[in-house]
């Protein structure tokens, strides 16, 4: 086939835009929003013509006008986005405005992204009840939906739980969940006791690492510690054994060293 014809316009505007992702910043952002509202005007144009007749010709150009413009990134392709992949990929362009990173309208972009996801349920990405949880719980989490993820990947695996505190772990460290929100700091405690309680009476030792880290204050963390011990009598390999001059040293089960694995972290 011949050379395809690109608009003046669309070539300009991808200029600006490769120009602003290798500089990390626009030069002109007057300049950047008069190109993007010319190649609105091509993208509707475009539309238009190519729909002539009943039948979109070729759906990928219009689908990349359409990202392109920001005209309607998240419903304006037909025929492109298949996949929920696509999907999400479309509505966090436009939440970003073309992927320049979050602005006023970011928020709002999102939390509409979230409530459709939570509208249409787990049932619209999972094939039955025995698909992968996953399916559900990445779209939340692109969403920004973390206490809605983490409880669903929780509750519909069989290793949801394991998943989903440790995921919760990592968000909380990397300090974009449970941070001073009670809500999302009582998820994480839930969590966090769950799964230590599962796995206490094989490793009482391991239990405790995931209790240590219970957000909230001290004494939470030591009543929590207290269950542990009476729940699963590992005294000596928590608390370590008294000798008969009365000191107390490691029990040679733990791996805290002498005194139990609790002076690792009370010491």
């Amino acid at each position: 086939g011949g050379e395809v014809e690109i608009d003046q316009n669309v070539l300009l505007l991808t200029t600006l835009l490769a120009q602003a992702q290798e500089t990390g910043k626009v030069a002109d952002m007057g300049y950047l929003k008069k190109t993007r509202d010319n190649v609105t005007e091509v993208y509707h144009r475009t539309k238009a013509r190519e729909g002539s007749g009943g039948e979109v010709k070729d759906n990928y150009k219009v689908a990349a006008m359409n990202l392109l413009s920001l005209s309607d990134p998240s419903t304006g392709s037909e025929g492109v986005i298949g996949t929920i992949e696509d999907y999400l990929f479309a509505a966090m362009w436009d939440a970003t405005e073309g992927g320049f990173g979050a602005t006023s309208r970011t928020p709002d972009a999102v939390q509409k992204l979230g409530d459709l996801l939570t509208y249409w349920g787990p049932a619209h990405f999972q094939k039955d009840s025995n698909s992968d949880s996953w399916a559900y719980a990445y779209p939340l989490l692109v969403a920004q939906q973390w206490e809605k993820a983490l409880t669903h990947l929780a509750e519909n695996s069989n290793s949801g739980l394991l998943e989903a505190t440790h995921l919760a772990i990592v968000l909380s460290v990397s300090r974009v969940f449970g941070v001073s929100n009670s809500s999302g700091n009582q998820l994480l405690t839930s969590l966090l006791v769950s799964y230590s309680t599962s796995i206490q009476n094989r490793d009482p030792e391991a239990a405790l690492e995931y209790l240590v880290l219970l957000p909230g204050d001290a004494e939470s963390i030591r009543m929590q510690v207290k269950r542990l011990l009476l729940q699963t009598g590992a005294y000596s390999i928590l608390a370590g054994v008294v000798a008969p001059d009365g000191s107390r040293v490691g029990g040679g089960g733990g791996r805290g060293g002498n005194g139990g694995a609790l002076d690792a972290h009370f010491g």
